[in-house]
């Protein structure tokens, strides 16, 4: 097989596609799935690598594009805000402590109002009911079993 190799090395492109043709035309001739079929298939795909390689060094050669494609230009405005140092101190605290600063200092605050609170319990006012002053007053009808609707219309 090297001296294949060899032997298509130094074929131009037009007689790699002639090898290409007549080696098409003796594997159909062959036997298919022989071992001389299977070595002209070889031979097949050889040939049409190194022709395809070639194609594309030809191109790559004659092609004088740039690596980088130009899609236009965009006008911007950068706004830079103007922050102090202490300003600038204080967002890169919080963004790298995650703000666990004003986290604890919340934590202080609170315990430092409980302290300040009196610690005697405070009384809880607690809403009692009123009792009925008269009994009497409860109008509640029941109705009973078995007796009569009778209503007295004073119209």
């Amino acid at each position: 097989m090297s001296d294949y190799y060899f032997k298509v090395d130094e074929m131009s492109n037009d007689k790699i596609l002639t090898e290409l043709e007549t080696l098409r035309k003796k594997q159909f001739t062959v036997k298919a799935e022989t071992p001389i079929w299977y070595q002209i298939q070889d031979m097949i795909d050889f040939c049409t690598q190194e022709y395809q390689a070639r194609v594309m060094r030809e191109r790559l050669k004659n092609e004088q594009s740039s690596d980088v494609m130009d899609i236009g230009e965009i006008d911007s405005v950068d706004y830079t805000p103007n922050y102090s140092e202490r300003d600038t101190f204080v967002e890169m605290v919080s963004f790298y402590s995650g703000d666990k600063i004003s986290k604890q200092q919340e934590k202080i605050k609170k315990a430092t109002d409980r302290m300040t609170q009196s610690l005697a319990p405070q009384p809880v006012p607690v809403k009692q009911a009123e009792p009925i002053n008269n009994p009497s007053k409860i109008d509640i009808s029941i109705p009973k079993f078995g007796a009569t609707n009778e209503r007295t219309d004073s119209n």
